[in-house]
């Protein structure tokens, strides 16, 4: 026995466990009506179950057999039940002529029917039967390619369903990252520009095509091939820009978001998109023992993944230790994954507002804009329905926003604690692409350049509160790391370092009167925002979202 065969005793073993399974059936004369049989007679009649006795005389009893498929087809055609038969029969050593006259008979008068009418997996059986059975080199070869084929694409998914992944999404592209060798020493196919897939359907077509008995069911079968989504086939025509979604965009939207935050927070969050229009919310629980997942889960619009040591390894690699890692590999498993047409990420204390649908900003777009930007606003102090705009980028901008904030704007960017920056809508059904937190990149990390969404914003709540928002700021300025070396680019240190500067220096009072000023608790702030025409009201009524979309959920604590 060879020590590296994959299966113990190699080709012996396996000769033998087939050979077992050719033993002829017997008393086949007493269940198979006669060749000549009227098909169409067999096709009206209705299959009955019978009542199976307790034994036989023989586990390979034909009769046995036979009742055993009239219960599988109880009350649908006796014609298929006989096809079945007659497979059986075939497919076991030495069969009856006879039998093989009328299965060819059968799938050349009555195959535009069954191709129709019966179970896919006895389709496939019957190619199998062909290969084995057949009688013209056609049908032989023809009916081996087509069971060899269908056997490979149910081994192959089978095992790829281990991964996690749906059959209909194709495994993200990871250039320049390593790639292991196939078996064999085989060079690797080409996904973009490789034929063997067309060249493999051609062969079959024409071999089908050619034969009378087996050209319904192998046309009907390569058919699903190439009509299925859930193939390798379908999924190798994604690599090549092939995308059908990518043929014909329209304008449907998903958002997709990795979080730790609480169950009224993903709550919240998921219903209000929900509210706005988008067809699917992609959430990425970091905590994969988060109680949010019960409820989101049986939501027929929420796609929820719990963010253990299952789902990084489905997608290539362990747990990143930064969080912003873990927002990247996510938004690329999102990207590939989603129905939509655009998909846009977002924290989960972020919420898209439009006065107008969403789909009709996006239907507006031409098509060869591959992204299109979203700009941030941020709530002031209060209910969560006044925002703030940055001051615009411009000469003024530095004294416009000292007049705003005196004694805090030029710690801030434009008046904003957050990126200006804001985030994309990344047109689905591209290839090769990386889906970061504020750009969409190309194969060569160059990014896409993109359009402004006019119309849309993001509005930003994490700050709608002074305790909440001082607490989480404190707490986030210990955990961020300090940065070591600053370019001459940005000399100016960022809000980060500037508030950590502050904390030390001033304390928990430091960050509330910053809070106080920056976050307009005061009047006269708001005043001067007013005044320069940066104030922005936008009432998202969150509450309402949720008891839309979850309404047996009733803790949503003080939301907006």
């Amino acid at each position: 026995m060879d020590d590296d065969a994959i299966y113990p005793d190699g080709f012996v073993s396996l000769l033998q466990t087939f050979e077992r399974k050719l033993e002829p059936y017997r008393g086949v004369e007493a269940v198979l009506p006669d060749p000549d049989v009227d098909l169409d007679q067999l096709h009206r009649d209705s299959a009955k179950a019978p009542v199976l006795p307790s034994s036989f005389d023989h586990q390979h009893d034909a009769t046995r057999k036979y009742q055993i498929l009239l219960q599988e087809f109880d009350g649908h055609s006796t014609l298929w039940a006989v096809h079945a038969m007659c497979i059986a029969i075939l497919r076991r050593r030495d069969p009856p002529e006879a039998v093989r006259h009328l299965f060819l008979r059968i799938w050349r008068e009555k195959g535009d029917q069954l191709v129709r009418e019966l179970p896919v997996r006895w389709q496939i059986s019957a190619a199998t039967t062909f290969a084995d059975q057949g009688e013209t080199p056609a049908q032989r070869a023809g009916g081996m390619g087509l069971s060899v084929l269908f056997d490979m694409i149910k081994i192959h998914d089978s095992e790829r369903r281990v991964s996690g992944w749906r059959n209909d999404m194709a495994f993200p592209r990871r250039d320049g990252g390593l790639r292991h060798e196939l078996a064999f020493g085989m060079d690797g196919y080409s996904l973009i520009t490789g034929d063997l897939d067309r060249n493999m359907l051609a062969r079959l077509w024409r071999l089908a095509e050619d034969d009378d008995a087996l050209r319904p069911l192998g046309l009907h079968l390569l058919g699903l091939v190439v009509s299925d989504p859930n193939t390798v086939f379908a999924r190798v025509r994604h690599y090549r820009g092939e995308n059908p979604r990518a043929e014909a965009q329209t304008d449907s939207w998903a958002v997709c978001t990795t979080t730790d935050a609480s169950t009224p927070e993903i709550l919240r969050f998921v219903a209000h998109h929900l509210e706005l229009g988008a067809e699917r919310v992609h959430v990425y629980l970091d905590d994969p023992q988060s109680p949010a997942f019960d409820h989101l889960d049986p939501h027929p619009n929420v796609t929820v993944v719990m963010c253990g040591d299952d789902h990084w390894r489905s997608i290539g690699h362990g747990r990143p230790s930064r969080l912003l890692v873990r927002h990247s590999a996510n938004n690329d498993h999102a990207y590939y994954a989603t129905d939509a047409h655009w998909l846009c990420h977002l924290e989960v204390d972020e919420f898209l507002w439009s006065q107008t649908p969403v789909s009709d900003r996006l239907r507006a777009l031409t098509g060869d804009v591959h992204c299109a930007r979203i700009r941030p606003l941020e709530a002031l102090a209060g209910d969560g329905s006044a925002f703030k705009a940055p001051v615009p980028p411009g000469p003024e901008r530095a004294e416009l926003t000292t007049r705003a904030y005196p004694g805090h704007g030029w710690m801030t960017h434009g008046g904003l604690v957050s990126d200006t920056t804001g985030k994309l809508f990344a047109r689905t059904g591209l290839k090769n692409i990386n889906f970061r937190i504020h750009r969409f990149y190309d194969a060569d990390e160059r990014p896409l350049a993109s359009v402004e969404l006019d119309g849309v914003d993001i509005c930003n709540i994490a700050s709608a509160q002074r305790d909440a928002w001082v607490a989480r700021i404190s707490d986030r300025l210990r955990k961020a790391p300090r940065r070591r070396k600053m370019s001459a680019q940005s000399a100016r240190k960022s809000v980060h370092e500037q508030l950590r500067t502050l904390e030390a220096e001033q304390g928990k009072a430091g960050l509330e009167g910053f809070y106080d000023e920056v976050f307009a608790t005061d009047p006269a702030t708001r005043d001067r925002l007013r005044n320069l025409g940066l104030t922005r009201n936008r009432d998202l009524n969150l509450n309402r979202a949720v008891q839309t979309h979850f309404p047996n959920r009733g803790d949503t604590h003080n939301d907006f």
